[in-house]
């Protein structure tokens, strides 16, 4: 579906209040018109793998624009990165410390129909996930993996259960894995999903107020 005018966003919102078709609301990109009364006009889009297109007669709007996403995502990959699970030595001589850190919370508003293949598919090596492991499965039905990103080869762990995955991400891990994560998540399978984290979630949300989508 591809929307443009005034009301598109609000048609969108429409859509995604549904409980039958939210979970298939996700952008593959967006456009929008950005004004200034001194460097003049540009219509910008961009897609979600990271490309952006540009018209107009302002190329520092347009690098305003895109330093703009870019500073989002960096913010949300630091955000992902401040939760890695680390050791913290307490220093005492009799030793101890403290865990810090923790999951990444994603809550999906529809249940996996088939968590075997849904698992298949998710840890396979292909792509877009590009992700690695060998799931086991739990007598409550929760599948416990320690997997590998293959496109930063860093490991991580996960918990996953019918309607919800905690991951792991370990000190010195890149937090780009977890917001590629999401948004192939979003693209490929619920786009109505959250993350527990309101400050994560908040990054993750749309606030570009797009014209097309």
């Amino acid at each position: 579906m591809q929307l443009s005018g005034r009301n598109a966003e609000a048609l969108l919102d429409f859509i995604s209040s549904s409980s039958e078709f939210r979970s298939a609301v996700s952008f593959d990109g967006v456009e929008t018109s950005v004004a200034d009364a001194d460097f003049g006009v540009v219509r910008e889009a961009v897609n979600r793998m990271g490309k952006f297109a540009v018209s107009g007669d302002s190329f520092e709007l347009h690098s305003l624009f895109v330093s703009t996403v870019v500073d989002r995502y960096s913010r949300l990959v630091e955000m992902c990165e401040q939760k890695a699970l680390s050791w913290q030595s307490s220093g005492a001589e009799e030793g101890g410390g403290n865990v810090a850190g923790g999951p990444v919370v994603i809550h999906f508003s529809k249940p996996i129909p088939d968590l075997p293949s849904f698992l298949e598919t998710l840890f396979s090596s292909r792509a877009p996930f590009r992700l690695w492991g060998m799931p086991e499965i739990t007598s409550q039905g929760v599948a416990e993996v320690e997997a590998v990103d293959l496109h930063v080869g860093h490991r991580l762990r996960f918990d996953i259960g019918d309607v919800w995955m905690r991951i792991y991400l370990e000190q010195g891990g890149c937090g780009n894995t977890i917001a590629r994560l999401v948004s192939n998540l979003q693209h490929r399978f619920d786009g109505a999903l959250r993350l527990a984290d309101p400050e994560l979630n908040e990054a993750v949300g749309r606030h570009l107020a797009p014209i097309a989508a």
